[in-house]
C-alpha cells in the first residue's frame, strides 16, 4: 500500500510540473491587452483600405516588439481576415505578392492598458523596374484596452496617403 501511494504521489508530481510547464508556454498562444490592441487596429486598417475580403495580406511584425504572432495572426483569422504571416507574401513564385500591414516598432504604453503604435499598408505588387512596395496608408493608432474590456480608439493620426 505504501508503495502504491508513492507511485500515485509521484504521478501527481509529475502531472502538475507539466501543467505548470503548459501553462508556462500559455503565453505565447493567449492574447494580452497589447496584442488585442494590435488585432483591432489592423481590423480596422484593413476595412479603412478596402481590403478585408482579400486573401492575400500579410502581417509583419516590427523587430523587437513583444507580441504574441501567432495568437494575433489566429484571432485576426477568427474575426473573419484572410492573413498570413509576412513570410507568405515574400516568398511567392513570383517574387512578393498580396498586401502587407506592419507593425513599426516601437509600440508605447503612454498609459496602463493605452498603447501607442503605428501601422503601414502597402501593396506588395512590385511593378517591374520599381524595388518598393507602394504605401496606401500610414498612421499612429492610440488604443486603451485594459483586462477583459473591447479595445477602444483613443485616436487616429494618418500621416501618408489619401
Amino acid at each position: 500500500m505504501l508503495i502504491l501511494k508513492a507511485a500515485i504521489g509521484g504521478l501527481l508530481i509529475a502531472a502538475s510540473s507539466q501543467s505548470a510547464s503548459a501553462k508556462e508556454a500559455a503565453p505565447d498562444n493567449e492574447l494580452r491587452s497589447v496584442d488585442r490592441a494590435v488585432v483591432f487596429a489592423i481590423q480596422r486598417d484593413s476595412q479603412g483600405v478596402r481590403i478585408e475580403n482579400r486573401k492575400d495580406i500579410c502581417v509583419q511584425f516590427g523587430h523587437g516588439l513583444d507580441i504574441h504572432e501567432k495568437a494575433v495572426i489566429l484571432e485576426l483569422k477568427s474575426k473573419g481576415l484572410k492573413v498570413h504571416h509576412n513570410n507568405w507574401c515574400n516568398h511567392g513564385p513570383d517574387g512578393p505578392r498580396g498586401m502587407n500591414i506592419a507593425v513599426v516598432a516601437p509600440i508605447r504604453e503612454t498609459s496602463p492598458g493605452t498603447y501607442e503604435f503605428l501601422l503601414e499598408v502597402s501593396d506588395l505588387s512590385i511593378p517591374e523596374g520599381e524595388h518598393f512596395a507602394t504605401l496606401l496608408r500610414r498612421g499612429t493608432y492610440v488604443v486603451h484596452c485594459e483586462g477583459g474590456s473591447e479595445p477602444e480608439l483613443v485616436s487616429y493620426r494618418q500621416t501618408c496617403c489619401p
